[in-house]
């Protein structure tokens, strides 16, 4: 009788303990990928269950055809590090730092597209909603073309330092981000429902407005969640209208955050992965690497339920179950 008690004392200690985000590691559920490069990957994209295509600091750029198992060395022909990359199919793909890279022949010869030397700073993000019309984010500004790259205009310049670009249909983007210096922090969200061409920036609650927004998912053009820069989350149901507070306590700061439907997401944290069921309301930490300085970067999901994640030194990450 006695140990049947002390039993429902521990469940009752355990289940009072619990915050938004639970540190108890779930069973191994994220393994490691063997990797062919020790440098930092900054964005991993996949098109279907096999072919997929990494990139990172000095040059690094692979992809695979057989769902990470081997990676293929490319060359972009340039220096510089390599931010983020696009897929349009297996021949042709996009990768970005300062100027716009892209292959027709499955990454065997690069060309850099569009004469977007007049536009300063880094492309953080790429969308080609077909191989003639896309939208790209440089610095702040959106510029989009109508001919492959070959023209850009601008489509909008006044965004406070929004970097994330969100697409959730055709018509439907989303803007995030935002700046933190000086002990101010800023965020700020836009939108647009004509394909890039117009965008209104939303009003947003003072907590979410005085902080910088480090990591934006939408689900569909109406279901969102964005992670900010003091470690908590919020959500939308409205398309950005109004937005609840849902979770906190988390220890590090936030690095993307990716959802399979409207209850199951996943968040990076430093060197951490969390795991949702409920809608972003609590988290579980399915993931935590050894090295605390490992910093993951990008997390993304195949046709076939697959997550992957790259982070600091090489590092691939991949979700089977």
């Amino acid at each position: 009788m006695k140990n049947i008690l002390y039993f429902c004392f521990l469940i009752l200690i355990f289940s009072c303990s619990q915050d938004d985000s639970s540190e108890t590691v779930s069973p191994m559920l994220w393994s490691e990928l063997n990797s062919p490069t020790s440098k930092g990957l900054s964005d991993i994209k996949f098109i279907n269950e096999n072919f997929g295509v990494i990139c990172g600091s000095l040059n690094a750029l692979f992809k695979t055809e057989d769902g990470g198992e081997t990676w293929e060395e490319l060359d972009v022909g340039i220096p510089t590090s390599l931010n983020t990359v696009f897929i349009l199919n297996e021949n042709e793909f996009l990768t970005s730092r300062v100027g716009l890279h892209k292959t027709t022949d499955g990454g065997i010869t690069f060309n850099e597209i569009g004469g977007l030397e007049n536009y300063s700073n880094t492309i953080f993000h790429i969308h080609f909603f077909t191989e003639q019309n896309g939208i790209i984010v440089k610095g702040g500004t959106v510029l989009k073309t109508n001919d492959g790259g070959a023209n850009w205009v601008v489509a909008y310049s006044n965004t406070q330092y929004a970097s994330e670009l969100v697409v959730t249909t055709n018509e439907t983007i989303y803007l995030a981000g935002g700046t933190t210096y000086d002990n101010v922090s800023l965020g700020s969200l836009y939108k647009s429902t004509d394909n890039g061409i117009n965008w209104q920036q939303l009003e947003l609650p003072e907590s979410i407005r005085n902080v910088e927004i480090s990591a934006t998912e939408f689900v569909n053009e109406n279901y969102g969640f964005i992670g900010m820069f003091d470690r908590n989350i919020y959500k939308t149901t409205d398309g950005g209208a109004s937005w609840a507070h849902i979770a906190s306590g988390f220890t590090d700061g936030f690095a993307d955050i990716h959802f399979i439907n409207e209850q199951e997401g996943y968040l990076l944290s430093r060197n951490k992965i969390y795991k949702t069921i409920n809608g972003g309301v609590s988290w579980n930490l399915e993931y935590e690497h050894e090295d605390i300085n490992i910093y993951l970067r990008s997390i993304t999901s195949t046709s076939n339920g697959k997550l992957y994640a790259v982070g600091k030194n090489g590092l691939i990450l991949k979700r089977d179950e």
